[in-house]
């Protein structure tokens, strides 16, 4: 996966996080979140542990509101696929997805 798809997935997320009905403290926590994988993404090597931990405080912050359940595949999906990229990295998000 590129740094482009990586990009394509995290945009897909924030999209979703926007429209979803939340908290504005979920929200602010998700594009908190987002923020930090971006800028990770973005740097000259991308640097996945901190990606990693970005994209698990996210993946945590929208479980506990309920947010997976109400979006469905909308969240899992775009996550699930940042969760492989990362690969054993990524294992603790897959894992709070099953």
């Amino acid at each position: 996966m590129t740094p482009a798809d990586v990009r394509s997935q995290l945009a897909d997320i924030r999209r979703v996080v926007a429209a979803l009905p939340m908290s504005p403290h979920v929200k602010a926590a998700g594009r908190h979140d987002l923020d930090i994988a971006e800028s990770a993404l973005n740097e000259d090597i991308p640097d996945e542990p901190r990606i990693a931990l970005a994209v698990h405080s996210l993946t945590q912050t929208l479980v506990r509101a309920g947010a997976i359940t109400r979006a469905g595949r909308a969240l899992h999906d775009p996550l699930t696929v940042l969760g492989a990229w990362l690969g054993p990295q990524g294992l603790p998000i897959t894992r709070m997805l099953d």
